[in-house]
């Protein structure tokens, strides 16, 4: 099965629009597994995202399942149980949350906080018919403090080896301040190369509309 696997674990948001054109995803089989629905942001621990990347390498590297259904669940498994956010707070009501991050300044429960944790049970949900078109951005100040899975948008390529989706000279430029790159632009690269893409999306959902349209998205969005 000629498949590829796209970790992406920088910056990412939506707009208004909500499906990719129906034309991109001809001829390739795409499954989206989405670490948070839209319109929330994710609070997944970057050090753990880190390890859960080496999880799946490893899975995807020594089992051969030439399913893509059954390849997507298997991911989607090892996410949620390696996932130390997101069994952490899971089994533990608002107040012990509160009462475990009483003297840590490093997380603010706020609305933010709130709308992930009230809407954990939908973490790491999978599309394959109706995808989301977001656009992601690398910031290449952030580099310089992060490590070799943070910031970036990587697949795993016909050599079996994480390479980055912009072309070299595109990293190296020094005027490229930002790197920008949609979902679909994503698909249009890889759908060259592999019949099959699963895209694991460990960025943030953030949306900058009205709430009318962030409840829209949401029901039409998953396949639940």
């Amino acid at each position: 099965m000629n498949t590829t696997y796209v970790f992406i674990t920088c910056h990412g948001t939506c707009n208004e629009k909500i499906n990719i054109d129906s034309n991109i995803l001809e001829n390739v089989n795409i499954r989206k597994i989405n670490a948070v629905r839209p319109g929330i942001i994710n609070y997944t621990f970057p050090q753990n995202i880190h390890y859960m990347i080496i999880l799946i390498i490893y899975f995807v590297t020594y089992n051969i399942v030439n399913n893509i259904d059954i390849i997507t669940n298997y991911i989607i498994t090892i996410l949620k149980e390696n996932d130390e956010s997101y069994n952490l707070y899971k089994n533990k009501s608002l107040q012990q949350v509160k009462n475990y991050y009483k003297y840590d300044d490093d997380i603010i429960i706020d609305k933010d906080f709130l709308n992930y944790y009230h809407d954990l049970e939908n973490n790491y949900s999978y599309t394959s018919s109706v995808i989301y078109d977001k656009y992601y951005y690398v910031y290449k100040s952030e580099n310089n403090y992060q490590t070799g899975y943070d910031n970036k948008i990587q697949f795993i390529n016909k050599q079996g080896k994480l390479q980055s989706i912009f072309k070299r000279s595109a990293l190296a430029n020094i005027d490229n301040k930002e790197l920008t790159i949609s979902t679909s632009d994503i698909i249009k690269k890889l759908k060259k190369d592999f019949n099959n893409i699963i895209i694991i999306d460990f960025s943030c959902m953030e949306i900058q509309v009205s709430d009318r349209c962030i409840r829209y998205v949401k029901n039409t969005f998953y396949e639940i």
